[in-house]
């Protein structure tokens, strides 16, 4: 048996090439361009490369913009990746921040909102491209997260810690829509809005909504009302009360009725 030693660098993440081959395939780099405009030209990475190594991060296990370090180490030697400095990805992305609309409501509360419209409509066209079946129909989901830091617009939430609190929609788990806020900002304030400009940018791109899930939330009349307009099956759950409870003990005509899987 013959041994060789390779002189170049053996990298770990093998894997990683299948993801950008994948991409690479279906011009993300062109989608990401379309939605999020380009960069200043004598700029070395563009929006849809810088895109690409976050998901590259998120697939090693990574939840920080310094493990771009350690994937920049790994593929030193690739013949066609490029692999950015943390700084580089952090004031690129910087370029695209939008200004938080700050409301006070009735009861003095301050809430801080933030989102981007182009990078939402990119997250439904990436869905629509590479995820999902154009012309399909789905559910939705409705949820709002909890997101620690130390960040100086930040908040209590009712976890009694401090941060955001964004709200995001999404379709088999992935993200469709999301819209940050502080963390004393309820995922029930605003949500009959996002939910409609959600489902909105979704029929854009041919995905029709055919049915919605949230928790209490979104036991509001207005949603309710509007998924009603709409035709939409919805799951929300409905708040623990007395007068709710009044009702269901009143009303005599219950049917028995059967759940079945028939949604994608």
């Amino acid at each position: 048996m013959q041994v060789k030693q390779k002189e170049t660098f053996i990298q770990s993440f093998g894997g990683l090439n299948f993801i950008h081959n994948y991409l690479k395939a279906n011009n993300f780099s062109e989608l990401a361009l379309n939605h999020l405009g380009s960069r200043n030209l004598t700029a070395q990475y563009s929006y849809g490369e810088l895109l690409r190594q976050l998901f590259f991060i998120a697939a090693i296990g990574g939840d920080t913009l310094d493990e771009s370090n350690y994937l920049k180490y790994q593929l030193q030697d690739h013949p066609d990746l490029k692999i950015a400095s943390p700084d580089t990805i952090e004031y690129a992305f910087q370029e695209l921040r939008q200004q938080t609309r700050q409301v006070t409501s009735a009861s003095g509360a301050v809430h801080q909102i933030n989102e981007h419209s182009s990078f939402n409509k990119l997250l439904v066209t990436l869905c629509s491209n590479l995820l999902l079946s154009a012309g399909g129909s789905y559910m939705m989901d409705y949820d709002g997260h909890t997101l620690e830091n130390t960040k100086v617009d930040n908040a209590f939430t009712y976890k009694q810690t401090e941060g955001y609190y964004p709200v995001v929609c999404s379709i088999n788990k992935m993200p469709v829509y999301m819209q940050n806020r502080n963390g004393n900002t309820p995922e029930s304030y605003g949500q009959k809005d996002v939910i409609e400009t959600a489902i909105n940018n979704c029929k854009e791109k041919n995905i029709s909504i055919n049915a919605f899930r949230a928790d209490a939330c979104c036991y509001e009349k207005s949603t309710i009302e509007y998924l009603e307009f709409l035709g939409i099956t919805f799951y929300i759950r409905a708040e623990n009360c007395r007068s709710l409870m009044d009702a269901l003990t009143d009303e005599p005509d219950w049917q028995p009725g059967m759940f079945k899987q028939h949604l994608r």
